[in-house]
């Protein structure tokens, strides 16, 4: 009986842990995108106002 409840708490270890793993990779991925979403928006914004202040001129 002892040995069965500690390899029932090891596989909740181990269903934590991956559990923990896969938040921080789909974290990582979100904040990825985010932020080359983010990139790509702050480098297109300036030039879309510039148009839309001063025409084509460059």
């Amino acid at each position: 009986m002892q040995r069965k409840r500690i390899s029932e708490q090891q596989d909740n270890n181990l269903v934590t842990k991956s559990g923990n793993y896969d938040t921080r990779m789909f974290f990582k991925r979100i904040s990825r995108a985010l932020f080359l979403f983010l990139a790509t928006f702050v480098e297109n914004y300036p030039k879309k106002l510039f148009k839309q202040q001063y025409g084509n001129t460059l």
